[in-house]
């Protein structure tokens, strides 16, 4: 075999891998969803007893307050979620109680 056979052997051998991988992470993602409760919806999350913020941006509920779904959301992602009109964050406060914080996300 040429080196240039190997050489498209392997390529060819790279992009099955990567089709397959793609494969698996969806079946994960599709399993990670099953019994999953379901994610709260933009008028279920106006309905938490939010706190507004001293400084008027933004306003925060614990996390106990919160749809399972939403804190499991937050803490896979790892980083602010957009939902609807809002940003949403997890957050640890001085106290070492867990909030979850949410802001208007700028527009234009």
């Amino acid at each position: 075999m040429s080196r240039e056979d190997m050489l498209r052997f392997v390529e060819e051998r790279i992009e099955q891998l990567r089709r397959e991988l793609r494969i698996f992470e969806e079946i994960r993602s599709a399993l990670m969803r099953v019994g999953a409760p379901p994610e709260p919806t933009e008028e279920d999350l106006d309905s938490l007893p939010w706190r507004p913020y001293p400084s008027g941006r933004g306003e925060w509920v614990y996390q106990d307050e919160a749809p399972e779904a939403l804190v499991e959301r937050l803490r896979q992602e790892g980083k602010p979620v957009m939902i609807g009109r809002h940003l949403y964050s997890l957050r640890v406060g001085n106290t070492g109680k867990t909030f979850i914080s949410r802001r208007e996300a700028k527009t234009g």
